[in-house]
């Protein structure tokens, strides 16, 4: 019968003493089903008389009982008088008892059958002292290995009181003091002559022992005597503690600081074990009451020769709750009964730093499980938390049923209130308490994550956690993140997390920095070394998700190969015919003398196949460290091709699970002249002002090859800007990406990252961090045939990346790379960007095809004086008749529409001009000026045609925006008024994008009206705005920037508006 109170009642043995009410072993069968061979049948041992009754019924489903009974010569009831001395020893004259002995004692003071005239149980003490020598065959020490033979201690007048301990082999004595009794139980399988016990029994004095709950007093109010020592342990259930009280008249002899007769409360770490003074008292005024804060307390006390005082009464209270002070060491805390509770408890903790220059205090659920209920809120049994991080936020939750790692942490203080009603439970809890908010030792592979608050599941404010990380000599760690989202900032200045090389957070041995958003490509960094550090900050605002990352401790397979000039090195440490090993995560680094590349050649291939290769797979980086770019991952057993780098160093991966491993692979390394030319190009204002690139080919006029990768990095004395002259590589994939031939242009590198891996220097910041609202993306892709317009790279140093791995081969490309100060521009086609800076007066000439108009778009203009005079830009037709004349400072979105296809901008300035950034676009004549065209480039702006004049035609214009194909087109709404909502039918702007499968344009966004939008993010790098109105609009128009962003692009709250923020769910 599973349920305990229902087996008592139906249980079909019931035993009693004689005369008395309460049953005896009430619980005797509860869970007994049959005796299997070898087992020892249930068995009561008693030394007084006693009433059997039997009962069969269809609830107890009694089928067969057999009893038996035996009397022996030992054991008995054995009443004492206050004073009396008692010694119980093992029974003699058994040798000739054959098989097992089983003998019970009864012991305390005499009373009548119904307990009347006798001492109440509270004033019954006894003081017991006792040894056992009971061999067991070899069997362990302790109450598991007491089979053979054993003595058992009962703390009350039989069986259902409390049980002391069982004993088989205790050589040093025993000192208890038990109360209402005591019974002896001992059983021997047989005789044994060397088997002895020792039990001594004394009645009165009450000088030390062991309580257990329910507590007696301990009454030492008389005289005590000199020259005493007299030791107390008070135990209780785990998740209570124990409160101490003084009643009546209290003395102990005064002395400065207790030196002489004393009274010391201790109490026990559960942890640890050790015992920790509470008070030392002495004196005639007795202390307010003493809590622990552990289940276990100790009362010592000790008197000298000198003089003696009246004693003490002392009462004890079992209690849950307390206030609890953390240390930077865990401590555990368990609910009252755990595993399991009480009905009706209301428990309440205070956990507060002991430390009060402690950073906080952090509360861990290890195990959580209390009544579970059927609504949101916690109505039956639950946990309130409190957290305090001062007067002024203070923080409540309740909760209750199962919940895993769940944790509270707070500066100031946390309060815990369990309270339980009458109904079902659960388990309870388990928890750690401490004063180290985050961080640990690492010693072996796991997770390791930055903490969370339990409001919002978030990276905590000001925290600042460590994690040590040490492995055995000759291993290694690989960290590989799995989360990180942290506030951006150029230099992760705010929150993020760095690892180092090395035990200690010293810049020099800084493997990497890392903070921002990053969703795709998450980096994972190898660790050299057998220590480690990791190190996650946040300051108070902006608070994110943090970090994840799996900490791998492997074995050091990391090597440097250095390949002299023309030289070849064929590397085979990971090909056997026997197999590679497991579990490896190697990084290998080829480097070559500063002009020349490296050439890899594959010799034999055969890693475990698997879909991404997300098993086993080799891993080449151009550059000499895991953020250098990309070559390729691979796997399974197809001929790899020729690669080349476009460095003279590579980076090499080799990955591998536990699972099914294969022969590995062999390559072959060369160092070969660079096939580019020279990697660095310096442009000054006084000295070689212009360069142009282009793909490298063997033939003249021909196409490019396969296998080819190029690296330029161009520095000049101010911005730099790159114009296409030709392009025309391999198309982009089916999704629009570039991933067979391409040139990436970018405006920073860390040299270090990708020269030497990865150092100090290293601050990744994600994708996202921008601060200037149109300088989201740094890095541009390009493919195909499509000529893009001119790159500006707001800085003075710019990175161009060529690389070749596809099939086809086409013309490639030729870029000219000059100084932005060089004002004297020329600039043809259907669309493109001027954007000037640093430079004086000068002039811009544009040109479009015959039958087109040009219309002009200006972002930015500001001069350095508002004389109009002395500064200002004016545009001329190609009849040098003057169109527009702008100075000083202009809205975004000030627009021109001509009548012409050639165009003159003459900038005047008697200073230098601080910022042109235009957008001209050019028209087919017959749709009107300004109506629609073709934007490709990184950034721009457009508006309506005619902003803001409102001309009463019909028109429909479409405006195809693109941008390089690894980015994403943001668009940003700097003025948005169509009027009246009365002609949304008819007048209304749309976004339209192409569905990657079907190839249908789809409507993504429409407005119209008093429609207020702010932004929208593409799902591809192109977009198509479509803009209908009528006769009948009345509204002023619209101006829009564009921008290229990543695809992880996160859209901040401040730049949504109401309509955006719908919009977007």
């Amino acid at each position: 019968m599973r349920n305990q109170h229902i087996c008592a009642l139906l249980s079909p043995l019931k035993l009693s003493r004689l005369e008395q009410c309460e049953p005896l072993l009430s619980h005797f069968l509860c869970g007994f089903d049959s005796i299997g061979p070898g087992d020892t049948p249930p068995t009561v041992r008693v030394p007084f008389p006693i009433q059997l009754t039997v009962s069969a019924s269809i609830r107890n489903e009694l089928r067969h009982l057999v009893l038996g009974y035996k009397m022996q010569s030992c054991g008995g009831i054995w009443p004492l008088e206050p004073g009396d001395n008692l010694t119980i020893r093992q029974p003699t004259g058994m040798s000739g008892v054959a098989g097992a002995i089983d003998c019970a004692w009864a012991i305390g003071p005499d009373m009548d059958a119904n307990g009347e005239d006798g001492p109440s149980p509270q004033d019954i003490q006894l003081e017991v002292s006792l040894t056992v020598n009971l061999p067991n065959g070899g069997g362990s020490v302790g109450e598991g290995g007491c089979h053979q033979q054993f003595l058992k201690v009962y703390n009350g007048p039989d069986q259902n009181s409390p049980t002391l301990g069982t004993y088989c082999d205790q050589a040093s004595a025993v000192n208890l003091v038990v109360e209402r009794g005591l019974f002896l139980e001992y059983h021997a399988d047989r005789y044994e002559a060397n088997s002895t016990f020792n039990v001594s029994i004394k009645y009165g004095s009450g000088c030390g022992g062991k309580l257990s709950y329910p507590y007696r007093q301990i009454d030492f109010s008389e005289q005590y005597k000199n020259n005493v020592e007299c030791v107390w342990d008070v135990e209780s259930e785990p998740g209570y503690h124990i409160g101490l009280s003084f009643l009546s008249r209290f003395y102990i002899e005064d002395s400065s600081g207790c030196t002489k007769d004393y009274l010391l409360v201790q109490q026990r770490n559960e942890s640890g074990g050790n015992w920790t003074d509470l008070q030392r008292i002495c004196g005639r005024a007795p202390p307010q009451q003493i809590n622990t804060t552990a289940p276990f307390m100790r009362l010592i006390f000790r008197s000298d020769a000198d003089v003696v005082g009246d004693g003490f009464v002392a009462k004890f209270e079992r209690n849950c709750g307390g206030t609890l002070y953390a240390t930077a060491d865990e401590q555990e805390l368990t609910s009252p009964g755990y595993p399991g509770y009480d009905k009706n408890l209301m428990c309440s903790w205070t956990f507060v730093p002991q430390d009060p220059h402690a950073a906080g205090v952090l509360v861990s659920f290890l195990q959580f499980d209390l009544e579970q209920a059927p609504i949101n809120v916690c109505p039956f049994d639950n946990v309130t938390v409190v957290t305090r991080d001062g007067n002024d936020h203070v923080q409540q939750a309740t909760i209750c049923g199962v919940k895993h790692n769940h944790e509270y942490r707070a500066r100031q203080s946390i309060d815990l209130t369990l309270r339980t009603d009458s109904s079902y439970n659960g388990r309870g809890f388990r928890l750690v308490y401490s004063t180290r908010l985050c961080g640990g030792v690492v010693s072996e592979t796991g997770v390791v994550a930055s903490p969370r608050q339990h409001t919002d599941n978030k990276l905590p404010p000001s925290s600042d956690c460590y994690w040590n990380l040490t492995a055995p000599e000759g291993h290694k760690f690989t960290i590989k993140f799995e989360l990180l989202d942290f506030e951006g900032h150029s230099n992760c200045a705010y929150d993020g997390v760095e690892v180092f090389a090395g035990a200690v957070p010293n810049e020099r041995l800084r493997a990497g920095r890392f903070c921002g958003c990053i969703t795709e490509d998450l980096p994972t960094i190898s660790i050299g070394s057998d220590r480690a550090l990791i190190h996650s900050f946040s300051d108070e605002r902006d608070p994110s998700r943090g970090f994840r990352a799996l900490v791998r401790v492997l074995r050091n397979c990391d090597e440097h190969i250095q390949i002299n000039n023309s030289a070849r090195y064929v590397f085979s440490k990971f090909y056997s015919q026997e197999g590679y090993d497991p579990n490896l995560d190697c990084n290998i680094v080829f480097s070559a003398p500063a002009d020349q590349q490296l050439s890899i050649e594959f010799r034999s291939f055969h890693v475990e196949q698997s879909e991404d290769c997300h098993k086993d797979f080799v891993e080449l980086r151009d550059g000499a460290g895991p953020f250098s770019e990309l070559i390729g991952r691979f796997c399974g057993y197809n001929q790899l091709p020729t690669l080349t780098t476009s460095r003279h160093t590579l980076f090499l991966r080799f990955f591998t699970n536990s699972d099914i491993n294969d022969s590995g692979f062999e390559l072959t390394v060369s160092s070969i002249p660079r096939l580019c030319g020279s990697p660095e190009i310096k442009l000054e204002s006084t000295g070689l002002k212009q360069v142009t690139l282009g793909s490298p080919s063997t033939e003249a006029e021909g196409n490019y090859d396969n296998g080819v990768a190029c690296f330029w990095k161009i520095t000049g004395d101010a911005a730099l800007n790159l114009q296409f002259v030709s392009f025309d590589l391999e198309g982009p994939d089916a999704s629009g990406n570039c991933t067979a031939d391409y040139l990436k242009i970018y405006n920073n590198e860390d040299a270090l990252m990708v020269e030497r891996g990865f150092g100090s220097e290293l601050i990744f910041n994600g994708h996202t961090s921008g601060l200037n609202m149109l300088n989201y993306a740094t890095e541009h892709v390009y493919c195909g045939s499509g000529k893009p317009d001119t790159y500006y790279a707001n800085a003075r140093e710019v990175y161009m990346k060529f690389r070749t791995n596809g099939a086809v081969t086409r013309p490639g490309f030729r870029i000219r790379v000059s100084l932005d100060s060089d004002c004297q521009r020329h600039y043809s086609g259907l669309q493109g960007r001027v954007r000037l800076s640093e430079t004086s007066d000068c002039d811009v000439y544009i040109r479009a095809p015959a039958n087109y108009t040009l219309s002009l778009y200006q972002a930015e203009l500001v001069f350095g004086s508002f004389d109009c005079d002395q500064e200002n830009m004016q545009v001329f037709d190609r009849n040098n008749q003057s169109l527009q004349r702008v100075c000083s400072y202009v809205d975004a979105g000030k627009s021109l529409f001509s009548q012409t296809n050639e165009l003159r901008l003459h900038i005047k300035t008697g200073s230098y001009l601080s910022t042109l950034d235009l957008t001209f676009l050019a028209s087919p004549v017959e749709a009107g000026p300004g109506c629609g065209g073709q934007l490709y480039n990184t950034e721009g702006i457009f508006t309506n045609p005619f902003y803001p004049d409102n001309v009463r035609n019909n028109s429909d214009c479409r405006w195809t925006i693109r941008v390089p194909s690894n980015n994403r087109v943001l668009l940003f709404f700097e003025t948005f008024n169509l009027g009246s909502r009365s002609t949304c039918h008819t007048d209304f702007l749309q976004v339209l994008e192409t569905d990657v499968v079907t190839g249908e344009e789809r409507e993504m966004r429409r407005f119209c009206g008093d429609d207020a939008p702010r932004v929208y993010k593409s799902q591809s790098s192109q977009l198509v705005v479509r803009f209908h109105k009528t006769v009948n609009y009345d509204g002023v128009g619209w101006v829009i920037k564009f921008s290229s962003v990543y695809s992880n692009y996160q859209i901040p709250a401040y730049m949504l508006g109401a309509f955006d923020a719908a919009a977007l769910g």
